[in-house]
């Protein structure tokens, strides 16, 4: 994996870490208690709120359902932050345009590859 899109997972991950904590404490809850609502270890959990630990569609199922929210309402929330960072965060911009034009080159060298195949 490129290391831009590497340090762009890891800053996004950060993200939802942050997210996840802001709404369990306005619900007045201990990572422990999460833990326990959402079904997972406290050890796990503590791995997603610090941005460590990468995770699966049902660990958000599970975790909205604890925070008494959607999935969507949290990533609304990541996706806030993200953008936040595009306009004060130099780093992260670049980041983002590198894996935007990352894709772009993959779509340019696909189009040319079934071109090419006709």
């Amino acid at each position: 994996m490129m290391d831009f899109i590497y340090e762009l997972n890891q800053i996004i991950l950060r993200e939802l870490g942050d997210a996840i904590v802001n709404r369990r404490k306005k619900l007045g809850l201990k990572q422990t208690e999460l833990a326990e609502l959402a079904g997972y270890s406290v050890r796990y959990q503590c791995m997603v709120e610090n941005g460590q630990k990468n995770v699966t569609l049902c660990f958000l199922v599970s975790i909205s359902a604890a925070l008494h929210c959607s999935v969507l309402e949290l990533l609304n929330d990541v996706m806030r932050s993200i953008e936040g960072s595009l306009t004060s965060n130099k780093r992260f911009k670049k980041l983002w345009q590198q894996a935007v034009e990352s894709v772009e080159q993959k779509k340019k060298a696909r189009h040319m590859n079934i071109k090419n195949k006709k």
